[in-house]
């Protein structure tokens, strides 16, 4: 799967090129701050992904933090859509979960599952290994997920 990146050095020129002014709900800062990065070792427990918005070139911290406890088979969470759907006009829940985590202190890999439309519905997903999707998130960029979505995430954290 071919993911849209921005090297550091983009990400950097975006970053110091930004307007503090440009701050809009929920973040109060217009552009974060780098990432301190991992200088852990052995194998996480938990890896953050921080959730941002591409505002006038800045990416907003939208205050949307997914955790992934690493290393749980088909560790999953769920989220209100708000768009209707084959399933619903209605606003409803979507259950997604992660597989098959890798980490190597700069990049975090998972295959994830979903949408589904229950808890059970998205266990037996995960648990037959059908219709993954290869995704992964670093320290040193932002990806758009899922592509065309406006969502960027980065990691934030790395608890061992």
């Amino acid at each position: 799967m071919s993911l849209t990146r921005f090297s550091p050095a983009l990400a950097a020129l975006l970053l110091v090129a930004c307007d503090e002014d440009v701050a809009s709900e929920p973040s109060t800062e217009a552009c974060d701050d780098e990432p301190a990065g991992d200088d852990g070792s052995g194998t996480p427990t938990a890896v953050t992904l921080g959730v941002y918005e591409l505002v006038d070139g800045c990416y907003v911290d939208q205050g949307i933090d997914l955790t992934f406890a690493f290393g749980v088979a088909c560790d999953s969470w769920s989220r209100t859509t708000k768009k209707p759907d084959d399933f619903s006009d209605e606003s409803h829940l979507h259950y997604n979960a992660a597989d098959d985590m890798a980490y190597d202190q700069v990049t975090f890999m998972w295959t994830e599952y979903g949408p589904e439309h229950s808890q059970q519905d998205i266990d037996e997903l995960c648990a037959s290994g059908a219709g993954g999707t290869s995704k992964e998130a670093s320290w040193t960029g932002y990806v758009e997920e899922p592509p065309g979505s406006g969502a960027w995430l980065r990691i934030k954290e790395v608890t061992y």
